[in-house]
């Protein structure tokens, strides 16, 4: 987690560093510091919980229309279910 400035510039010195060390084609012209320290500043990883539900649930119901809408998946249930029929009984 980057609270400090320290670690806002430690970000910046792994990121020039990472910079120099690509092929020459590669390589970003310009790297703005201020820039990557806000960054290194916001990603600390906290998620909200109900940012984590709500993007569960959405992509529950992706996978719901999707495999719907297609019937390459169909066979699938018809061939793995028999297979687990003999741990359930």
């Amino acid at each position: 987690m980057c609270v400090t400035q320290g670690d806002g510039d430690a970000f910046v010195e792994m990121a020039e560093q990472m910079n120099s060390s690509w092929p020459s084609e590669m390589k970003c012209s310009e790297l703005s510091a201020d820039l990557m320290r806000q960054f290194a500043y916001q990603a600390t990883g906290n998620i909200c919980p109900m940012q984590a539900v709500i993007g569960g649930i959405a992509a529950q119901e992706v996978m719901k229309v999707t495999l719907r809408l297609t019937s390459e998946y169909d066979h699938l249930v018809n061939f793995v279910f028999p297979c687990f029929m003999p741990l359930f009984s």
